[in-house]
């Protein structure tokens, strides 16, 4: 028969508040934690692992105030069909230790409610048990970001994904893996492009090593010279020269679409990385990554991503390793605290993207229901844009072309999505230079 459990939590070492939790089997491990507030209140976390893996886990906020103490207190725990349940307790005593008010709410959640509470409380709840998945996939929480368009600050719910093991910037001497649980935007978010045309002019003489030359021949067309070191440079045969440590084969003088005037769609390299991972004010998150490299007009306009969030939530989030396949095929490795979906995290064609990261299997096979991984089109489910977004098409950090980037485009595909292979401007094609929607994915652990 199923016993009902007290967890019992001591206030101000004189009043105990029993939170009744029915389970079938014995706790086995437990933790608590206290966090002090600057303005006096403080939190209390509470985590309990029973025998059978079911996780009971909670937390109570202390606010004084006069002479009394409010108290608000949620519990989480699972029920029979393995439901996320919700049980919210509130009490407000004097300081003299006399319970005059109490409530108590059960609420049963479904996998996809928001959770009223931020990431700090999530990396506590993983930190505490991570292999035991306290949340299911599926689960929403509210990170809310604030853009940078007069102050308005959007909910911005984020979907757990995936769990899985990460290496984290801190441990990339050792390689040691990590639990870590991986959310992902629910909605597009503002269209950011990412990296812009390369168009450094060249004024030395002669060409220099390391260095590719472009000569442009008509407006967006542009020819790879083809010059060893020590080579004068003809200026005289073309309307301008740039300089680049990239080098892009495509520019053939006939083709538009190239590095000089497309971008350079490399992560490792992308303005767009760099936007995702600073919280620099406007003209302040961006600097070259390579010779040629140019600043995107986004640097002008928008301050970092990161100066969109609470320090609160933003301490939740660790820097790890990414894989993205590049252009030739093989995998770059970077350490990221936010980073771009790819082809393969939104279950597209494992062929199109090998690289080791996760399809993420567990939500859109096991909870949206997609039987195989496909090279074309896959059911989004009310992945769709923010009004306020104003972006169409999601640009994705798995590189194709030196010039273009995978993207979907929910909008024009309804309920699918579909992957461009060409690098042709079109609803399902974008170039680096283009602005596109950012989905933007984090780990907590």
């Amino acid at each position: 028969m199923p016993n009902e459990i007290s967890l019992a939590l001591t206030i101000q070492d004189t009043v105990e508040i029993s939170l009744p939790v029915i389970m079938t089997d014995s706790v086995s491990d437990g933790m608590r934690s206290i966090v002090e507030h600057p303005d006096g209140s403080r939190t209390e976390y509470f985590f309990v692992l029973f025998e059978n893996k079911k996780r009971v886990g909670g937390l109570l906020d202390f606010d004084q105030y006069g002479n009394q103490t409010k108290v608000t207190g949620r519990v989480f725990s699972r029920d029979g069909n393995d439901k996320l349940v919700r049980d919210e307790y509130r009490v407000e005593f004097p300081n003299d230790g006399t319970v005059i008010h109490e409530t108590y709410v059960d609420n049963v959640l479904t996998d996809t409610e928001t959770l009223a509470f931020g990431m700090s409380t999530m990396q506590f709840f993983i930190r505490a048990f991570p292999e035991a998945k306290p949340f299911p996939v599926g689960t929403e929480i509210s990170m809310p970001w604030e853009i940078s368009d007069g102050g308005n600050v959007y909910d911005n719910p984020m979907i757990l994904v995936h769990y899985g093991k990460f290496v984290k910037q801190a441990d990339a001497a050792t390689g040691t893996q990590t639990w870590m649980a991986i959310f992902r935007q629910k909605y597009i978010y503002p269209p950011v492009v990412m990296d812009a045309p390369e168009q450094v002019e060249a004024s030395e003489a002669t060409a220099q090593e390391g260095l590719y030359y472009y000569g442009k021949v008509a407006a967006s067309k542009y020819q790879l010279l083809d010059l060893e070191t020590g080579d004068t440079i003809p200026y005289s045969d073309y309307m301008a020269v740039y300089k680049n440590e990239i080098e892009d084969t495509r520019a053939n003088g006939t083709y538009s679409s190239n590095i000089v005037s497309e971008g350079y769609s490399r992560w490792s390299h992308s303005a767009l990385r760099q936007w995702m991972n600073s919280d620099g004010d406007v003209g302040e998150w961006w600097t070259a990554q390579h010779i040629g490299d140019c600043a995107p007009s986004d640097h002008s306009t928008k301050r970092g991503f990161l100066a969109g969030f609470s320090a609160e939530d933003l301490s939740a989030l660790q820097t790890i390793k990414i894989a993205t396949k590049n252009e030739t095929g093989e995998t770059d490795y970077t350490f990221d605290k936010f980073w771009q979906v790819s082809v393969k995290e939104m279950y597209g064609g494992q062929n199109i993207d090998p690289t080791e990261v996760s399809s993420w299997e567990e939500y859109w096979h096991d909870l949206i229901g997609i039987e195989t991984p496909g090279n074309s089109r896959n059911d989004l489910r009310g992945m769709k844009r923010q009004a306020w977004s104003g972006a169409g098409a999601i640009g994705l950090r798995t590189q194709r072309y030196s010039y273009n980037v995978y993207s979907y485009n929910p909008e024009t595909y309804g309920s699918g999505m579909n992957i461009s292979y060409k690098g042709t401007i079109s609803t399902s094609g974008h170039r680096a230079s283009q602005s596109c929607g950012v989905v933007a994915c984090c780990a907590v652990g």
